[in-house]
């Protein structure tokens, strides 16, 4: 038996993996990679490249754009209260243009509109954002006004 202490930086093509993976990569997955990705990559993923994780818009990564956008309703209580303003939401749009991980940043009314607007965008469907020609899982903020007229 052979000790290896530390992590070493990238994998052999032979020999032990350094995790519960195999092909002699670093972490759970196959061939000589970092993490559980397939292939000499570094995290989730396959090929060469680093994968994984959740992008925001620019340095390549290009905005999601929407497609379905569904309005939020104002409660009854918001009325009654004459509530106005905007919710501050940070959300996720996944790589098949559905918005996931919706969570208020800044909220107006919890429990009545901030509600409201998670739901609302739970509904929205987007084209997805995309890295060198593939749709990718990118980060995005959305700010919903509700103002009475």
């Amino acid at each position: 038996m052979v000790e290896q202490i530390g992590a070493i930086e990238g994998g052999v093509d032979f020999g032990t993996s350094q995790g519960p993976g195999s092909g002699g990569g670093v972490g759970e997955g196959t061939g000589t990679g970092l993490g559980p990705g397939r292939g000499p990559g570094l995290g989730p993923g396959s090929g060469g490249g680093i994968g994984g994780g959740v992008y925001q818009p620019g340095g390549g990564v290009s905005p999601p754009r929407i497609l379905v956008q569904v309005r939020p309703s104002y409660t009854d209580e918001a009325l009654r209260l004459r509530i106005q303003g905007a919710v501050i939401l940070e959300l996720i749009v996944r790589r098949d243009g559905v918005p996931s991980d919706i969570r208020v940043v800044r909220p107006l009314d919890p429990g009545g509109l901030d509600v409201e607007a998670i739901a609302a965008v739970g509904r929205w469907r987007f084209i997805p954002g995309q890295l060198g020609g593939a749709p990718v899982d990118v980060q995005v903020t959305v700010v919903l006004d509700f103002s009475i007229r």
